[in-house]
């Protein structure tokens, strides 16, 4: 994807608040790898309702803090999940879990 990894002056258009924004964005980071282990675990079990809510969470959550790659993908696995097509999901989470890690990456540096 050819999307930023999070786009600060966006971030400042929407939130106003530099270091409020370095907080939520350590939020988002500390909770990563259990929404992404619970997203995974709800694939494998099939459980579609649930990847809808969380994909959504993902797409909104990547909306509001300028995540907008990892919002795109959220964006498309709701919608798969929406229209029933489950063998969209394995896609989905691989590129979810390339912008997470996109996104782990660039947080290392840019919240020290």
């Amino acid at each position: 994807m050819g999307t930023l990894v999070f786009n600060e002056k966006t971030a400042m258009e929407r939130i106003g608040d530099m270091d409020f924004v370095k907080e939520l964005l350590q939020d988002f980071l500390d909770a990563i790898d259990e929404d992404m282990s619970n997203l995974k675990r709800m694939i494998a079990e099939d459980d579609v309702e649930s990847i809808r809510i969380s994909a959504h969470t993902f797409k909104g959550t990547g909306a509001n803090l300028s995540l907008d790659a990892i919002s795109e993908v959220g964006k498309k696995l709701e919608m798969a999940a929406k229209e029933g097509r489950k063998d969209d999901f394995e896609s989905f989470y691989q590129d979810l879990s390339d912008e997470m890690i996109k996104f782990k990456n660039f947080a290392g540096g840019y919240l020290l």
